[in-house]
């Protein structure tokens, strides 16, 4: 690492927010150009980039100085983007959720597609708003996450719990009957 990378790394150690700034800009680009190469969706990358730096100034006593910031940033950046696309595939997202929980019950989709209306109807306001934000508009997670001030991994966790209680409700009321 250079004598000035050094230098801003240490002002940030002391508390310095201008001197992060100063970090943020100078490796923001090839952050995110590492993960927009990586993953399809523009605003994903932006949003990972963003978590990039919450957590390296969260972590910069951890840094290592003879290590290039770069590579250090990469690294987290690679971790972060490992974690991300591991969530997503563990966490449909809005592209085939309710239309695969329709489908599983045919023949009769009109049927299902009242079950489940009927369902999204029982839950509580927060709850309907996730759904409807996630499945109805396809909003992506940090947008609903920033909305409702929630974390990544709290909106996921919520998500999963929903889509497991809409699944159940489902298959009582297409059981009944």
């Amino acid at each position: 690492m250079g004598d000035e990378t050094r230098a801003i790394v240490l002002r940030v150690r002391g508390g310095d927010l201008e001197a992060f700034g100063a970090l943020v800009r100078r490796y923001e680009l090839g952050v995110r150009a590492y993960l927009a190469a990586r993953l399809d969706d523009r605003h994903e990358a932006e949003d990972l980039a963003q978590e990039v730096f919450v957590t390296a100034y969260r972590n910069l006593d951890s840094y290592a100085p003879e290590r290039p910031l770069g590579a250090w940033l990469r690294g987290m950046a690679a971790n972060l983007l490992r974690n991300h696309l591991r969530k997503r595939r563990e966490a449909p997202g809005a592209e085939g959720f309710l239309a695969a929980l329709v489908e599983k019950v045919a023949p009769d989709p009109g049927r299902a597609v009242e079950a489940l209306r009927r369902c999204v109807e029982g839950l509580d306001a927060r709850s309907r708003e996730l759904v409807e934000r996630r499945y109805a508009r396809e909003e992506p997670l940090a947008e609903i996450g920033r909305a409702l001030e929630l974390q990544h991994s709290a909106l996921t966790m919520s998500l999963h719990r929903l889509r497991a209680r809409l699944r159940d409700c489902m298959e009582r009321r297409l059981a009944a009957p």
